[in-house]
């Protein structure tokens, strides 16, 4: 059962997916996309009831909305990974946070890659560059 922290989280996200929508600059196309990105999956995942699936959804919205903002551009990014130095063709790889492209992730799968961009964010997994390591320890 979600609780009403998440329910309370998941209704500001809501309406802030929609103001981003109303105020996008980018035209009326992907106004139009936002706003329809954000009814069908909130609406595709209302009755969800466990917690864990719960987070890692309002965690991708969440991400979903700062690489838009920060990139100015409202679609999924798409990541490749190339196979070699001579790769003709680069593959397609789904981001940490993307849960709701592609294939049913496990509850497991979603919890894992939760807490390993949670951890990211901290700063707690790959330490970053000798320099961040610095500032951080200052």
């Amino acid at each position: 059962m979600a609780s009403q922290q998440q329910r309370a989280k998941a209704l500001s996200l809501y309406r802030q997916l929609l103001r981003t929508a109303r105020s996008w600059e980018g035209g009326a196309e992907e106004q139009r996309y936002i706003r329809s990105e954000t009814v069908t999956l909130f609406r595709r995942n209302r009755h969800e009831t466990d917690t864990e699936t719960i987070d890692a959804k309002l965690f991708e919205a969440e991400s979903r909305l700062e690489l838009g903002v920060h990139y100015q551009i409202p679609y999924p990014r798409h990541y490749y990974k190339s196979t070699g130095e001579t790769a003709t063709k680069p593959l397609p790889i789904q981001p940490l946070y993307m849960h709701s492209l592609g294939t049913q992730a496990s509850k497991d799968d979603l919890r894992r890659r939760t807490e390993h961009l949670r951890a990211l964010a901290r700063g707690g997994i790959g330490g970053g560059t000798d320099h961040d390591k610095a500032k951080r320890a200052r």
